[in-house]
């Protein structure tokens, strides 16, 4: 489990300004934003981010916005305020970014495979995930023949998950049964977790 709280220090971002002979205010540049947001991320956590800022936020002393860092399943946000009416912006989320351990999360279906269906198996599972109770998305698990997904459900903050095995749609052209895929299991996965607990 990865506990960071993601801090930036000021920064000051291009303004925006309006068209010639146009009464629009100033707007903030995201872009700058955005790309200082996901290499605080990355430097901090090793994660890598796709961040979206809000267009059009006004150049104004104090005025606060919200940012989203993307991972490949779930998101983090990041509170931003501008410093001054000059573009200087600051922005923090002060709740850790916690990801879960995607490798152990397939270590333990290629397990359940093994151990119930006596196959082996390679499980590809998505990273970096969010450690977020009722976050879901997908494992695949390809066997010999054929593949099966696997519906991942995080069941608390903790890493804790729990997986089932779905039958893939029948092809209309397919002669051979897919393997029974097993059934619901429970697993930690925390990053940098023992294992204990």
């Amino acid at each position: 489990m990865r506990r960071i709280a993601i801090a930036g220090a000021a920064l000051l971002v291009a303004l925006g300004a309006g068209a010639c002979g146009s009464t629009k205010a100033k707007a903030l540049s995201p872009g700058p934003i955005e790309h200082a947001i996901a290499q605080a991320i990355l430097t901090q956590d090793a994660v890598r981010t796709t961040v979206s800022c809000p267009r059009n936020a006004p150049v104004q002393a104090g005025y606060r916005f919200r940012c989203t860092a993307k991972l490949a399943v779930g998101t983090y946000a990041m509170f931003v305020v501008e410093q001054d009416g000059k573009g200087r912006v600051a922005y923090a989320n002060h709740t850790p970014l916690r990801t879960l351990d995607s490798p152990s999360v397939a270590r333990a279906i290629q397990k359940a495979i093994k151990k119930q269906r006596h196959l082996k198996s390679t499980v590809h599972c998505p990273a970096p995930v969010l450690q977020a109770k009722g976050l879901a998305f997908t494992c695949t698990a390809k066997l010999a023949h054929s593949s099966t997904p696997f519906s991942v459900t995080e069941t608390d903050n903790h890493g804790h998950v729990k997986f089932i095995g779905r039958r893939p749609p029948r092809a209309a052209t397919a002669r051979r049964s897919a393997p029974k895929a097993p059934s619901t299991r429970r697993s930690r996965a925390s990053k940098g977790s023992t294992g204990k607990g």
